[in-house]
């Protein structure tokens, strides 16, 4: 496993970034958590996935905090959109990448990371997409191929920055023993208070 953010936009490039009216939550940051697990499903095959919660989660309960922490830190000043990139984009554009306020990065690295699991507009989400919830600590079967029996996501629940305009979540897949990767979802609030994926920072793969 290594961290992989100078791949750029070849990190994770199947995940589409989505702007949906996902709106079974009052919660901000369950609504935000909802477009990211929308976005991510909507580029595989999701028979065999599983959202996994915090009691079966050891990626959310102990967040590498230091590795984005990292990430925000390594950001050239000269080029504050390192990093950061817009899914779906030509790279020849020349709109530049959303990334995350000071306050935001901050809010982000001192709140307690929460699964998004329990968040009824993240569940709904994942019961249309014949999604499975984890309910209790269960380790995936490995095939002798190295490939676990399913696709295990985890998926926090996004942080609002204090303005209101911007959320952050933290995204994961595993799929097998090297066969994952994990990233920041990026979000903004439109005109109309939608929320909208804007960028995306891979952290690792594997």
């Amino acid at each position: 496993m290594w961290a992989f953010r100078p791949l750029g936009p070849l990190v994770c490039a199947w995940v589409v970034a989505t702007g949906s009216p996902v709106r079974a939550d009052v919660d901000d940051g369950c609504v935000a958590s909802a477009i990211a697990l929308k976005g991510l499903l909507s580029a595989g095959d999701r028979h065999r996935w599983e959202l996994r919660t915090d009691a079966d989660s050891s990626r959310i309960s102990r967040l590498d905090v230091s590795t984005i922490r990292q990430a925000f830190d390594d950001v050239d000043p000269n080029e504050p959109h390192q990093g950061w990139f817009m899914p779906k984009v030509d790279e020849t554009t020349a709109a530049s990448p959303p990334v995350p306020s000071v306050a935001l990065a901050r809010k982000f690295l001192e709140q307690a990371t929460a699964s998004a699991a329990a968040c009824v507009a993240v569940r709904q989400v994942a019961s249309r997409a014949g999604v499975g919830i984890s309910t209790g600590a269960r380790k995936p079967r490995t095939k002798p191929n190295g490939s676990f029996d399913r696709t295990f996501i985890e998926l926090t629940k996004a942080v609002i920055s204090p303005d209101g305009k911007e959320a952050l979540a933290y995204v994961s897949t595993a799929s097998g023993r090297l066969a994952g990767c994990g990233y920041l979802q990026l979000f903004s609030r439109d005109a109309a208070g939608s929320w909208k994926a804007t960028s995306m920072l891979g952290l690792w793969i594997s």
